[in-house]
């Protein structure tokens, strides 16, 4: 495990499914505003984001809805 903070690795899995995003008609809107470093195997949290990112541009029936990423931060369960 390494300290990876999780915004790196959500803006690699949004690049590799920007077409998915595009043809939806999708707006991503991100909030969030400073990233803290977390313990993690990064090959396999990359992997639960993009498939967490799929599901969501999937489940958007039409477009012109937006898509909100944002890493819960201190204040959060």
């Amino acid at each position: 495990m390494e300290p990876v903070m999780i915004l790196e690795l959500i803006a690699p899995a949004l690049k590799m499914i920007q077409w998915r995003i595009r043809r939806r008609g999708v707006e991503v809107v991100s909030t969030h505003e400073k990233s803290q470093r977390v313990p993690c195997v990064p090959s396999q949290i990359s992997q639960v984001v993009l498939n967490l990112l799929v599901n969501a541009v999937q489940a958007i029936e039409s477009s012109g809805r937006e898509l909100v990423v944002d890493e819960l931060g201190d204040g959060h369960p």
